[in-house]
C-alpha cells in the first residue's frame, strides 16, 4: 500500500511492484501533488565535466553540518543513474546541440539541474512516472481516498482506514505501507504548495507512534509571486539561475551585500536576506529583475511563468515581478533509517 502520487508514491509503487501487487492512494489526484506544481529542475552529477564529489560537497557546505553523510552520498551517488532511467521512461528533458541541457541552482558551483518544459520539470516527471504505473499491471490507483489513520497492533502497520466520497469509510489492509504523503505547506498563511499539502501523513504518522524529527526545517522559497490579495505562486530559482536580478524597490541589487553567490546562495540564506531587506527598508516584497531577458526569451525557456506574468498585466520588458518568500517544501519529517524503515515495523517513509 503506498499513500501518495507524487513523484515519491509513485517511485516506489514501480520499485514494489515487482515484489507483488500494490495500490496506490491518492487524496484527491496526482495533479495536486507538489510533483506536478514543481518547476524547478533535477539535480544530479550527470554531466562528464561534473562530479558526484562536487556535487557532494556543494550539498554538505549548503547544510552547514546538518546533512547525513551517508545519506548524500547514497542519493548523489545514484542521481545519474535515475536520469538515465528517466530518459528511458521518454521523459522529455529539454535538450542543447543533441544533449540534455543543465541549468544552474543555488548553492551549486557546477551546472548540474536537469530541466523539462521549460519550467514544468514536476509536471513532466509526474506525467512520465504515471505512464509507467499505469501499464503496470501490478499497480491500481484508488483516487480521491483521504487516508485517516493507519492501523496498526503493537508496534506493527497492518494497513490504513480511509474515507472516499462514493465508498465511504473503508479498511485496506497491507503487508507493507509507504507513507509518500507529501508537506506541510498548507500550515502557513503563504506558500507553494497545493491545497492537500497538510501534513496529514506526519500527523497519522505520529499518532501511531512513528518518530518524527527535523521538524523545524521547513524550507521558504525565496520568491513567489506578491500581488496582494492573490495566492502565491513560485517563480522558479531557475530564473536567478539563468540571470534574474533580486532588486528592492529603489532598484537596487542587495544580494551582493550579504552572500558572495549574491542570488544564487542557498535558499535559506536567499529567504532570510530577502526578509531582513524588507523589514529594514520597510516594504512587503522585493521584485526580480528579468528586463534584460526579453519576453520572447521568456515566453521560450519560462512558458509558466511568462503566462504567469501575462495574467497580473506584468509587462516582463518593462516591469519588475514582486517577489517574496513563501513556505515550500518539508525538510522533515518521519524519521527512517537508510533503507526508509520507520520506528513501525512494516511502514516505510519517502519523500
Amino acid at each position: 500500500l503506498v499513500i501518495g502520487a507524487g513523484v515519491a508514491g509513485f517511485r516506489a509503487a514501480l520499485s514494489a511492484s515487482q515484489a507483488g501487487q500494490v495500490l496506490v492512494l491518492a487524496k484527491t489526484h496526482g495533479s495536486d501533488s507538489n510533483t506536478y506544481h514543481a518547476q524547478g529542475g533535477i539535480a544530479a552529477a550527470f554531466d562528464p565535466g561534473d562530479s558526484v564529489a562536487s556535487h557532494v560537497a556543494d550539498t554538505l557546505k549548503t547544510g552547514c553540518g546538518l546533512c547525513d553523510r551517508e545519506v548524500v552520498e547514497l542519493v548523489i551517488g545514484d542521481s545519474a543513474n535515475q536520469i538515465r532511467q528517466l530518459q528511458q521512461w521518454s521523459m522529455p528533458f529539454d535538450t542543447r546541440d543533441g544533449k540534455i541541457d543543465a541549468g544552474r541552482e543555488g548553492g551549486h558551483s557546477y551546472s548540474r539541474v536537469y530541466h523539462a518544459l521549460g519550467d514544468a520539470t514536476g509536471k513532466a516527471v509526474f506525467l512520465t512516472l504515471l505512464e509507467q504505473v499505469k501499464k503496470n499491471r501490478n499497480i491500481k490507483i484508488f483516487e480521491n481516498c483521504f487516508v485517516v489513520d493507519l492501523l496498526t497492533e503493537g508496534k506493527t502497520c497492518l494497513g490504513v482506514v480511509c474515507f472516499h466520497p462514493k465508498y465511504g469509510w473503508q479498511c485496506i489492509w497491507a503487508r507493507k505501507t509507504i507513507l509518500a504523503s507529501g508537506g506541510a505547506g498548507q500550515l502557513y498563511r503563504e506558500t507553494t504548495n497545493p491545497a492537500g499539502a497538510t501534513a496529514d501523513g506526519l500527523a497519522m504518522a505520529y499518532r501511531a507512534g512513528a518518530t518524527l524529527t527535523d521538524m523545524e526545517f521547513m524550507q521558504f522559497h525565496p520568491t513567489t509571486l506578491y500581488v496582494a490579495g492573490a495566492t502565491r505562486t513560485l517563480i522558479t530559482e531557475a530564473m536567478r539561475g539563468e540571470g534574474a536580478y533580486l532588486v528592492d524597490r529603489k532598484g537596487h541589487r542587495f544580494m551582493k551585500e550579504y552572500h558572495e553567490m549574491a542570488e544564487l546562495a542557498p535558499r535559506d540564506i536567499v529567504s532570510r536576506v530577502i526578509y531582513n531587506h524588507m523589514a529594514k527598508t520597510n516594504a512587503t516584497n522585493v521584485f526580480l529583475d528579468v528586463r534584460h531577458f526579453g519576453s520572447a526569451w521568456l515566453a521560450e525557456r519560462f512558458p509558466t511563468i511568462s503566462e504567469l506574468c501575462k495574467s497580473f498585466d506584468i509587462d516582463v520588458n518593462n516591469d519588475l515581478i514582486p517577489v517574496r518568500p513563501s513556505a515550500h517544501y518539508m525538510i522533515g519529517g518521519v524519521k527512517t533509517d537508510i533503507q526508509g524503515r520507520t520506528a513501525i515495523a512494516s511502514l516505510y517513509c519517502c519523500g
